[in-house]
């Protein structure tokens, strides 16, 4: 019912970036995207769409951001540094703290889609960090994870640079 009454209230723009998103999940296709807007243009209420649509189907989908206030915004939302387990101290070797056989890593394993909001606001290790976590956890799904972003986990970043 949520999805349905969401999915009436996007716009042309938004309804091409669902339709994008949603198929990719579901042909399970490896995938980076950027939503780039500025704030009030609407980037919340498509996640908001997505991950209705998503979690009424029984896919696992996170949603973070780079900060607490934000996090609030999105359905289950948490921080960057919550949910990946992202030292404080970072660095260009740095790595998650997720480990195997953790039951955050087999939620990983899981995990069809992650939103990651404000991505500007984040270290560029804080992506190097994540990556190289995901691509660890995944290489035991998929042999070619390592040689994929994220592991393979299909990612939808977002933000304004301005």
């Amino acid at each position: 019912m949520e999805h349905k009454k969401l999915h009436g209230g996007l716009n042309v723009q938004q309804m091409h970036v669902y339709n994008i998103i949603v198929q990719s999940v579901i042909e399970k296709k490896c995938g980076l995207y950027f939503v780039y807007g500025a704030g009030g243009t609407g980037k919340t209420y498509l996640y908001k769409t997505i991950l209705s649509r998503l979690s009424s189907e029984g896919r696992i989908c996170l949603s973070v951001a780079s900060s607490g206030i934000v996090s609030l915004l999105l359905p289950v939302g948490k921080t960057t540094h919550s949910r990946f387990s992202i030292p404080i101290d970072l660095n260009d070797q740095s790595t998650s703290n997720i480990h195997q056989g953790t039951h955050l890593a087999e939620l990983m394993k899981k995990t069809s889609l992650i939103i990651w909001d404000k991505v500007p606001m984040d270290h560029r290790n804080t992506f190097k960090a994540v990556d190289q976590s995901l691509k660890d956890i995944m290489r035991f799904n998929d042999i070619n994870s390592n040689d994929k972003p994220f592991g393979g986990i299909i990612v939808l970043l977002d933000g304004d640079f301005r």
